[in-house]
């Protein structure tokens, strides 16, 4: 498992790159397909969520701008390359006390049966 952690707020140039260079190669070793089944728990201020949506999710970059908010956030994103899983979970101004969103790797067999059934 490699874990990063993210404050918007704290950190020069330098710093966000690298960190974005770290997550990509992480993020990298997890993705199989280029989409992700996604969940979510406590989304938002009513701690709402949502199952098993799929997105495209080309890359770190990518993932953080999907699912980070426009403000202030924090993020501690765990990467686990073995199951080809991510854990990301983000706190800001909606959500203090964290939303949590689940990357599960769409694999090669049901990418396949997406594409042939349109789903993607």
């Amino acid at each position: 498992m490699n874990v990063l952690k993210i404050d918007s707020d704290v950190g020069d140039e330098f710093e966000v790159e690298e960190m974005l260079q770290a997550g990509e190669e992480y993020f990298s070793k997890c993705d199989l397909t280029g989409y992700f089944e996604v969940s979510g728990s406590n989304v938002n201020w009513r701690g709402s969520g949502f199952d098993d949506v799929v997105k495209r999710i080309k890359s770190f970059d990518d993932l953080l701008q999907k699912f980070s908010t426009y403000g202030s956030y924090n993020a501690e994103i765990k990467f686990y390359p073995q199951k080809h899983y991510i854990v990301c979970r983000i706190s800001h101004h909606d959500c203090p006390c964290g939303s949590f969103f689940y990357f599960d790797a769409v694999r090669k067999k049901r990418y396949e049966k997406l594409l042939e059934e349109g789903e993607i």
